[in-house]
């Protein structure tokens, strides 16, 4: 994944995601992506802290993520779903787990 500065058109960070990237959502209080995988996986990257993961659930649901929802901005507190159906989970990112089930 790259994060691109629009007015020079120049790279200014890369981030090995590893497994295929579903879906990314950015945080429009803090500098960080949130990544669903085709594994039903989600991470989180912080762009001030280089290329590794600051938090992930690992197989999160059994079908790729295709949806997240940040909730309140709060970046502990997202939701994610799938285009297969599955529930749509309420995750809290500082337990790693999830806390509701829809």
């Amino acid at each position: 994944m790259k994060v691109w500065d629009i007015e020079k058109a120049s790279n200014v960070f890369s981030i090995a995601c590893g497994r295929s990237v579903k879906v990314v959502k950015t945080n429009t209080v803090e500098p960080v992506v949130y990544t669903g995988h085709g594994d039903g996986s989600l991470r989180i990257y912080s762009l001030s802290q280089g290329n590794a993961p600051v938090s992930q659930i690992k197989g999160l649901i059994d079908y790729p993520i295709s949806s997240i929802t940040i909730v309140s901005d709060n970046r502990y507190q997202i939701l994610v779903s799938s285009l297969e159906g599955s529930s749509c989970h309420l995750l809290d990112m500082k337990m790693n787990k999830s806390i509701a089930k829809y």
